[in-house]
């Protein structure tokens, strides 16, 4: 690659923005963007809903165990163990982010798709343009969503570093 400034065009050998390419990074590039995001999505939905209800259902046990049952070291060891475990699912949720991460995947999945139809029927900022500048700008929408993950990572990951060096 030249020194110059960054080409799709240099980076990915297009010869042309002809269809074959168009369809090659939509397909490849974009479709399975969102894909992945869309699978990610749902399993992060599934751990965070699942890991609720269980905690949910666990933190309601131990008034229902304490009114039926006297105090002996059976209810004690019983009681300590389910606020054990309701404690290590509540930090591992926290821990591993399901929540955000469901919310952000489904969000990114659905700002690719939006540009994805507009691109297909040109509308919004795609409309009256030819099929070069439609294909660059559909390119550069869709990075800027994909790159803007990594820089919110990026920057929450370098928070998370400096405060660790700080202490």
């Amino acid at each position: 690659m030249s020194s110059s400034a960054y080409s799709i065009r240099e980076e990915y050998k297009y010869p042309e923005f002809d269809k074959v390419s168009i369809d090659c990074y939509i397909k490849n590039r974009l479709l399975s963007q969102i894909e992945w995001y869309d699978k990610k999505s749902s399993d992060f939905q599934k751990k965070y809903k699942r890991i609720s209800i269980l905690t949910v259902v666990l933190n309601s046990l131990i008034p229902i165990i304490i009114l039926l049952a006297d105090y002996g070291l059976i209810v004690k060891l019983l009681i300590a163990v389910i606020s054990s475990t309701t404690a290590v699912l509540t930090s591992i949720q926290i821990l591993n982010n399901y929540k955000d991460l469901w919310v952000q995947y489904r969000t990114n999945c659905a700002l690719l798709k939006s540009v994805l139809h507009r691109f297909y029927t040109g509308a919004s900022e795609f409309a009256s343009k030819d099929e070069d500048d439609r294909f660059s700008l559909l390119v550069e929408l869709s990075e800027k969503y994909l790159t803007s993950e990594f820089l919110q990572w990026n920057a929450s990951h370098s928070t998370d570093n400096k405060s660790l060096q700080g202490s």
